[in-house]
């Protein structure tokens, strides 16, 4: 292989330091401007995302209402059944919700009207207290008892036990689903002859005294059906208006 000159040896260093420099140069002159346009760029992709987010709510928003409003008539079989059983599902959850001010209006009633019995029975002066118990000394000593009256809600199923009337007592709350169905089911059976129909929520078993004693109500809905005879049949979770009268029908003839 030929030996290259000296002069074109000197030559070739010169042209690649100088080829090195313009590289440096020129790479250092393309940072500071795509570091500059990065920025413009990001903001541009990101600047209407807030306004497409906004656009994209109420389309959503209208379309659910639509949904859930709509019974859809389309070909495909069982759909409009569906849809409309839906609907009437939503409707018995909008009705319900007024049955459910006036009950929790009750309870709150009843809470605060046995509150208010137990402040005034503990507030009395110690010497009252005293007294009373000197005069209720003899009574004691000649073995009579005190008898104390039974909750209103126990004298009321019993008084419908005496008519020969079948009681049912829904235990409930308002705000669940199944809740609001089983509510609206024995609403039903209301009106019917030979039925006395009770509701409470879950916390207020006790209130019907010796009528619930032993009953513990885990989980809502719960309903009890009480005959004359003392029989007592327990129903849990969602039952339609025709179960809950074959049990009724069984409970009475038991």
């Amino acid at each position: 292989m030929a030996q290259i000159s000296r002069p074109f040896q000197v030559a070739l260093v010169v042209i690649a330091l100088f080829g090195a420099v313009w590289v440096f140069a020129l790479h250092r002159h393309s940072a500071p401007s795509s570091a500059s346009s990065a920025p413009v760029a990001s903001s541009a992709t990101t600047t209407p995302a807030p306004a497409a987010a906004k656009a994209s709510a109420p389309s959503s928003a209208a379309g659910g209402q639509g949904a859930a409003s709509k019974i859809y008539h389309g070909s495909a079989p069982g759909v409009t059944g569906l849809t409309r059983a839906v609907a009437k599902a939503h409707g018995a959850v909008a009705a319900s919700e007024r049955d459910a001010k006036q009950f929790e209006k009750q309870s709150a009633e009843t809470s605060s009207t046995a509150s208010t019995t137990a402040a005034s029975s503990t507030s009395r002066p110690a010497a009252t207290s005293t007294t009373t118990a000197a005069t209720k000394a003899p009574t004691h000593a000649s073995g009579a008892s005190t008898h104390v009256a039974a909750p209103s809600r126990q004298q009321a199923v019993e008084a419908a036990l005496k008519q020969g009337r079948v009681a049912v007592l829904l235990f409930w709350a308002p705000k669940g689903f199944d809740d609001a169905l089983v509510h609206r089911e024995v609403q039903r059976l209301a009106s019917h002859k030979g039925i006395a129909v009770y509701q409470a929520a879950p916390s207020q078993v006790s209130s019907f005294g010796s009528i619930t004693r032993g009953v513990q109500v885990d989980g809502t809905p719960t309903i009890l059906i009480v005959a004359k005879s003392g029989k007592t049949t327990v129903l849990t979770g969602f039952t339609d208006v025709y179960s809950i009268e074959q049990a009724i029908s069984e409970t009475r003839h038991a």
